[in-house]
Parts: C-alpha cells; sequence; structure tokens
C-alpha cells in the first residue's frame, strides 16, 4: 500500500507531495520533521479502521508513533 506524506502550503493552493512508501516510512520521515513545523503536514492513505482513517493530522500521526514505540 502506498501512502503519501503531504504538506500544507500556505498560499492557499492545493498540498503537494512530499514523499510516497509505506505508512510506517511516511510516520518515520514526519518525526523526523521539527516538531515546530508537523502541524504543516498531513498524511493520506487508505483507511484501515479503528485506528487509521484517510487523512492523518499531526495529533493522530504522532500518537501511531508512540502506539508503535510501545508494540
Amino acid at each position: 500500500m502506498a501512502v503519501t506524506q503531504q504538506r500544507r502550503r500556505t498560499d492557499g493552493t492545493a498540498p503537494y507531495l512530499v514523499i510516497e512508501g509505506t505508512l510506517d516510512e511516511c510516520i518515520r520521515e514526519f518525526m523526523a520533521k521539527p516538531q515546530s513545523t508537523r502541524h504543516l503536514y498531513e498524511i493520506e492513505t487508505a483507511a484501515q479502521p479503528p485506528l487509521v482513517t484517510e487523512t492523518l493530522s499531526a495529533e493522530h500521526v504522532a500518537e501511531l508513533a508512540r502506539l508503535r514505540e510501545f508494540l
């Protein structure tokens, strides 16, 4: 499954692709970003209920990263 990590543009235009890879790869790339800029990113993927929705906000990605480390 391919997922994409996108960054929201501040100029009012559509988001653009930053990385395409597995959900794990996108989470790792997201967590490597400075915490102060993470709110600018989201991950889009096929829904994987109950934990993963189609669009993952910064808060969701951080929580999934914590869960991944816990397991």
